[in-house]
């Protein structure tokens, strides 16, 4: 059975050094990555609100930011004959990681460190992750 490594993407620019901490685990543990973005309401509706735009607006934007980094991510991927599907959705963010780690049966979970500051009380939603999949769960 091969491993599945569930990596949680943000349409925030990520830096390269832990996208190849990300991809060297799984060459070196020969797991597949489902990498993942979602577009969350809450943080669309802030946006909206803080850039004095529609809501329709943010999502779009948000939509196409994650695409090319989603792209990004898999052509390094490729590039390193790591297999990776790309997702996005759009919903609850802690929602959607449990329904896709559910979906694929992950072996693990990956977080940046860096999304704490994209992710209101960084640890209860870690915490409620936890309590909600049965795969580990790596800060990095």
């Amino acid at each position: 059975m091969d491993k599945k490594i569930l990596f949680l993407v943000f349409s925030i620019k990520a830096k390269d050094e832990l996208i190849d901490r990300v991809l060297d685990m799984a060459k070196m543990l020969g797991a597949k990555i489902i990498a993942l973005n979602v577009i969350d309401f809450e943080v669309m509706r802030h946006l909206a609100m803080k850039l004095g735009k529609r809501e329709a607006e943010v999502s779009v934007d948000l939509e196409e930011e994650g695409w090319m980094y989603l792209y990004y991510l898999e052509e390094k991927a490729k590039d390193k004959g790591i297999m990776i599907n790309i997702i996005q959705e759009e919903g609850v963010l802690g929602r959607e990681l449990i329904k896709t780690a559910s979906k694929f049966g992950v072996d693990l979970v990956i977080i940046s460190r860096e999304e704490q500051k994209g992710i209101a009380n960084f640890s209860k939603f870690v915490e409620s992750l936890l309590l909600r999949i049965d795969s580990p769960v790596l800060i990095i």
